[in-house]
């Protein structure tokens, strides 16, 4: 099985500042390992019972509702627009919606899908509406913390400097992003509860995983 992550290759390569070339992380199966696992894994020690979240996958871009009849019930939804197929486990939010969704089948654009976590045997909460962005993979909160956390182990890496300051400015972004502080638990909502979404009458106030709620 292939592993997943919180951000992609392309976010921490981006971020970093120096060659790569001969370095200890100048593949991307080495990121993976060094920098992209380690940010993930940080992530879900600082949400516990919470993690782990929706993770990337082979998606490049997102994918728009090609559907004009979409309706609450339905389970299975005609999309179009996007780059790199969404695959079985995939979890997907609808734009502007709060409910999250897990991908059950895809072909042919047509993705059929479940809500309702840990057992997935719930329908669609509401419509999807023609042209609404599906929005697939990790929520932006958690994969801009990703991003700076595994920049900053990946500018260690490279500098071979633990004072370095750009490594600690990585760092506490990725600290501040989440609202880390002294208890080393992370205090910022990763999905924001929209109290005027379609599906916000089915929504609240059911846990899913994209639902955690998080009181300190």
């Amino acid at each position: 099985m292939t592993a997943l992550y919180y951000c992609s290759d392309a976010d921490l390569t981006d971020q970093l500042p120096d060659s790569l070339v001969g370095s200890p992380i100048d593949t991307a199966a080495k990121r993976d390992i060094k920098l992209r696992a380690a940010a993930r894994a940080w992530i879900d020690s600082v949400y516990p019972g919470a993690a782990p979240f929706a993770q990337i996958g082979p998606q490049t871009a997102d994918w728009l509702v090609n559907q004009a009849d979409h309706a609450a019930g339905d389970t299975t939804v005609t999309i179009d627009g996007g780059t790199g197929d969404p695959t079985v486990g995939d979890e997907f939010r609808v734009e502007e919606q709060n409910t999250w969704y897990k991908v059950t089948a895809y072909a042919a654009n047509v993705i059929t899908y479940a809500a309702d976590p840990p057992q997935w045997l719930g329908s669609g909460k509401a419509e999807f509406p023609d042209d609404a962005r599906i929005l697939l993979g990790t929520p932006d909160l958690i994969r801009t913390a990703a991003t700076h956390y595994g920049a900053a182990l990946g500018v260690l890496i490279l500098r071979r400097n633990p004072a370095d300051v750009m490594a600690k400015e990585a760092f506490d972004m990725a600290y501040r992003t989440l609202g880390v502080k002294g208890s080393g638990i992370a205090t910022k909502e990763p999905y924001p509860y929209n109290p005027n979404a379609l599906d916000a009458g089915y929504t609240a106030p059911i846990f899913t995983s994209g639902m955690a709620v998080l009181k300190r």
